[in-house]
C-alpha cells in the first residue's frame, strides 16, 4: 500500500512509522508537481491544510484513482472544502491535537493586551516610561468577563486556562447547552446579547458559510471601547475591515490576531501600523507535543484503516 505525506512541517516522525507498518510504502511530496509524480496507486494522503489547494485536488481527481482516505494534519477543514476532495474518499482531521498550544497562545495574546506589553516594548525602545505612567491603564484578568465563541477542543482549553485567572467565562455554541469550566452558555444567535458585557472575546470556531464574518460591524458596535478581541481560529470568522476601522477609531481597546483573511498578511495592510494590535503569523498551534500527538492519532487511524474499522475524527465535508 502506498501512502503519501504532503506536509508543511518536517514529517520525519511519521516516516519512522514505516517500521511499524512494513507493508506500507511511505512517500513524500513537497509540491503539487511532486504529488503528480507519486500519487498514482496511492491509497492514503496525509496533508496539511495550508498545502492542499485546487491544483492538488485536480491532481487527485485526475491521477488518484486509488485514493481512499485523506488524513488532514490541520483541524480546520475550510481549505479542503474550498478546493474539493474526490468523491467517495474518507476524510479525517486532527481535531484535539492543537487545543493546548492554541489556547496558550490565545491567553498569551490576551495577557499581553491587558498588561499593555506592546506599549511597554515601545517604551523600552525609547528608553522612557512616560507613556505608561497612568497605572490605571493596566488591567487584570481577574473578575473580567471573557466570551469564547466556539467550544471545541481549543475553546474548552481556553475556558480552563481563563478559569485559572479567575475570569468569568461565557461560552457561545451552536445550541447554547452548558459547557464545562464556563459560567454561562448561550447559543450563537444570542451572541449579540452577551457582547456588551464582554471585556474580551476569543474566537475559536471553524470557518464555514455560517461562521464567515460572524463577528462583524454590528457585533463590534455593541462592545465596550475597552474590550479586546483575540482570534486564533480563522481570519474569515471576523470582518477584518470592520475590526480594523473599530480599532483605528478607538472603539475597541485592542486585538491579538494570529489569523487573517489573506495569509501571509500583506505588507500594505493597515493592521501592521495600529499600535493597539498584536500580530502573529498563524503559529498558535506550533510547539508543545502536537507532533507526537498527531503521529499517535495517525498511527491509530492507520491501524484502524488496515483493519477495516471506523476512523477517528471522520468528517463528512458536505
Amino acid at each position: 500500500m502506498k501512502l503519501v505525506l504532503m506536509l508543511r512541517s518536517k514529517d520525519d516522525a511519521i516516516m519512522k512509522l514505516d517500521g511499524d507498518f512494513s507493508d506500507v510504502e511511505f512517500l513524500r511530496a513537497s509540491s503539487a508537481d511532486d504529488l503528480h509524480d507519486v500519487v498514482e496507486d496511492c491509497e492514503v494522503l496525509v496533508a496539511s491544510g495550508s498545502i492542499y489547494s485546487a491544483e492538488v485536488a485536480d491532481i487527485l481527481r485526475q491521477r488518484g484513482g486509488s485514493l481512499r482516505w485523506i488524513q488532514s494534519r490541520s483541524v480546520g477543514v475550510d481549505m479542503f472544502v474550498a478546493a474539493g476532495v474526490p468523491k467517495g474518499v474518507i476524510f479525517t482531521n486532527a481535531r484535539g491535537i492543537n487545543g493546548r498550544t492554541e489556547s496558550e497562545h490565545a491567553i498569551a495574546l490576551l495577557l499581553a493586551l491587558m498588561r499593555r506589553v506592546p506599549e511597554l516594548e515601545r517604551c523600552r525602545a525609547e528608553a522612557s516610561w512616560r507613556s505608561v505612567e497612568d497605572r490605571e491603564q493596566f488591567l487584570s484578568l481577574e473578575g473580567r468577563t471573557l466570551v469564547i465563541v466556539g467550544m471545541g477542543s481549543i475553546g474548552q482549553q481556553v475556558a480552563r486556562k481563563a478559569g485559572a485567572f479567575d475570569m468569568r467565562v461565557i461560552a457561545v455554541t451552536r445550541t447554547g447547552d452548558a459547557v464545562e469550566a464556563t459560567d454561562e452558555s448561550v447559543s450563537v444567535d444570542r451572541m449579540i446579547d452577551v457582547l456588551p458585557g464582554a471585556d474580551a472575546v476569543v474566537m475559536c470556531l471553524p470557518l464555514n458559510d455560517r461562521t464567515r464574518g460572524l463577528l462583524g460591524e454590528g457585533e463590534l458596535a455593541v462592545m465596550k471601547p475597552s474590550a479586546v478581541i483575540v482570534n486564533v481560529a480563522r481570519g474569515g470568522v471576523v470582518d477584518q475591515h470592520a475590526l480594523t476601522v473599530a480599532l483605528r477609531d478607538g472603539r475597541l481597546g485592542g486585538a491579538g490576531l494570529d489569523v487573517f483573511e489573506n495569509e501571509p498578511l500583506p505588507a500594505d495592510n493597515p493592521l501592521w501600523r495600529l499600535e493597539n494590535v498584536i500580530l502573529s503569523p498563524h503559529v498558535a498551534g506550533a510547539g508543545g507535543n502536537n507532533t507526537r500527538r498527531f503521529v499517535e492519532l495517525f498511527a491509530d487511524n492507520l491501524r484502524r484503516y488496515r483493519a477495516g474499522g471506523p476512523l477517528r475524527n471522520q468528517i463528512n465535508l458536505t
